[in-house]
Formats: structure tokens, sequence, C-alpha cells
């Protein structure tokens, strides 16, 4: 009798244990799906979006963008006000087209209330008057700028630590390491709560943006 209780109690740990284990929607992508045949400054950006995108299916929910905002206002003069309900609703999207033929890497967006211009670079260079034809654009892609207040109009260039940066003023510099950082800090106080694939490429990733 003894022994089956023992047996009954285990069971009931157990069914806890795994009742407690974090659930999405999908599984997380596989780091393939994630990055298609896209490879350098590309590759970054697109795994960059993945992470910081609430409606991916990741298992970080929005916990990746809020890090990295709250590092962005630590690191740059980025004066970003937001509210859980701004961040549920943040679209993040990549490789949108303005009609002026601006392409941008990724735009972060709290519908009517900020926006989040981010031109990253790997190992390329500013382009020539670049960041200052992007801040002069009146468009995110198809979307124009004025339906944001003037203060919610916000232009990141996210490179290398030793490289050059920005030529425009508006532009605030935000360096790699500083993603990793945020990232990493982030998984340090996880205490097992995401999927482990998608911790293992996080890790993965931050190990590569580092090096």
């Amino acid at each position: 009798m003894a022994a089956t209780d023992d047996l009954e109690e285990r069971l009931r740990e157990l069914r806890a244990s795994l009742e407690a284990l974090p659930s999405v929607s999908e599984p997380p992508k596989t780091t393939l799906r994630i990055l298609g045949s896209t490879k350098s400054e590309q590759h970054w950006n697109t795994l960059l979006a993945y992470f910081l995108d609430p409606s991916q299916p990741h298992g970080f929910g929005p916990d990746l963008l809020k890090s990295f905002l709250d590092r962005v206002q630590i690191e740059t003069d980025i004066d970003l006000e937001y509210f859980h309900r701004d961040i549920e609703a943040v679209s993040v999207d990549t490789e949108l087209t303005s009609p002026r033929d601006n392409r941008l890497d990724i735009v972060l967006r709290a519908p009517n209330a900020w926006f989040v211009w981010i031109e990253a670079k790997v190992d390329a260079s500013e382009g020539t008057k670049q960041t200052d034809r992007y801040v002069k654009d009146t468009h995110l892609g198809n979307e124009e700028k004025a339906e944001y207040p003037d203060d919610g109009q916000h232009y990141l260039f996210l490179s290398k630590e030793h490289a050059p940066d920005s030529s425009a003023g508006e532009f605030e510099d935000l360096y790699w390491r500083h993603v990793v950082e945020a990232f990493r800090d982030e998984l340090n106080h996880a205490h097992g709560q995401y999927p482990e694939r998608s911790v293992n490429q996080l890790r993965s990733s931050c190990r590569r943006s580092s090096g």
C-alpha cells in the first residue's frame, strides 16, 4: 500500500512539473526557418527582427523587446516611454521600401504612438547621406510618418563598436554588443520559463554577434 501511495505521489509531481512547462501556440521556428536563404547583414536583421517580434512563436513574448528598448534608452538619448499596451501592439517589419525608394532594415511601430527606425550594419558602412535621406523621407514603407507625433519618431543606427557612427544627427548610435547584453540579461533572469530550443538559438546568436 505504501509503495502504491508513493507511486501515485510521484505521478502527481510529474504531472505538476509537465503542466508548469512553458507553452506557445506553435513550436519555435528552427534557425533555418528563421533565416531562409538570407546571409550576412540580412541574416542578422532577420534574426534580430524575429526575436524582437512578440507575435513570433519563439516563446519569449514581449520580454526581449522590452529588454531591448530598455537598453536603447540606457545607451542612447532616445526617450521612449512605453506602456504594456504599447508593447502588446508593437509590430516589427523588415525590408520595407518607401515611395522614395528608401529601404529600411527594421522598424518597430506602436500604432499612432511611436516608431523606431533601425538601420543595421554588420560589415558595411553607411552609404552616402543614407541616414540623412531616411530622416527626410516622409514614409515608413507606405505609411506616413505624420501618423506619429514628432516626439514619437526615433532613429537607431546599429553597428559594430569600432565602425563609423551614423552621419545624421537624428540617428542614435547603438552597438551590437548592447543588443547581446540586453538579451543575455533577460536569459540570466529567465529561470527556465522559456522554451529550450529558443533559448539555445538565442544564446548561439549572441555568441556569433559578439564574436
